[in-house]
């Protein structure tokens, strides 16, 4: 993997599970990717994956208690919407995949994060969803939305959640976990953090 990649979302939720693993460079001998590009996972003897979303799913269904269709459609519909419906909002890119810009910074609030605004709102209804996707709390799909939203903020400094206040608090909160400081480092996370505390309390919502 690379920390200028797409690996250290999957390290991260490595860490959340509390697994063991080894990272090794883009161009080790035995990558699975076709491209040899990372993420890439290899698990075992058997299994061989690529692509962030994929192995996510992988690791959720092996070892994150996503081991049933019910289980596996409520975390798989959160990885696949954020990898085809935030991702691209997240990040303008020219035909060549050449990121530019970001609709975060739009003049209005584009319908992805809008949705998620209204979703985090609607969820956060007790205190055992924890402000998480998912009802149950923390999980993989976790993992990839706040690390896209929480990209943002790095590779856009003058980027802000601030019109939308409930998406901020939830990418605070992802990026104040253990696992993540792990996979992305303090500096990276202290940083997220400082910005996201100017965003939280934000009034100006979905404008």
């Amino acid at each position: 993997g690379s920390q200028g990649s797409r690996s250290p979302l999957v390290s991260w939720y490595l860490h959340e599970l509390g697994l063991d693993f080894e990272v090794a460079a883009p161009n080790a001998e035995g990558n699975p990717h076709p491209m040899g590009q990372v993420p890439a996972l290899r698990d075992g003897d058997g299994v061989e994956l690529f692509e962030s979303g994929a192995i996510l799913a992988y690791l959720a269904d092996a070892y994150g208690g996503a081991d049933t269709p019910v289980a596996r459609a409520s975390v798989g519909k959160w990885l696949v919407w954020a990898n085809a419906t935030l991702d691209p909002c997240c990040f303008k890119e020219t035909p060549d995949g050449k990121v530019y810009d970001s609709g975060v910074r739009d003049k209005s609030v584009p319908r992805a994060l809008a949705a998620l605004e209204m979703h985090l709102r609607e969820g956060c209804v007790s205190e055992d969803d924890l402000g998480f996707v998912l009802p149950g709390g923390f999980s993989a799909a976790d993992c990839n939305i706040a690390a896209y939203l929480l990209y943002v903020l790095q590779f856009f400094p003058d980027a802000s959640f601030a019109r939308t206040p409930a998406v901020a608090a939830y990418a605070r909160r992802c990026a104040d976990r253990p696992a993540y400081r792990r996979a992305f480092g303090d500096e990276v996370a202290e940083y997220c953090i400082a910005k996201l505390d100017k965003d939280v309390g934000g009034d100006k919502g979905l404008l």
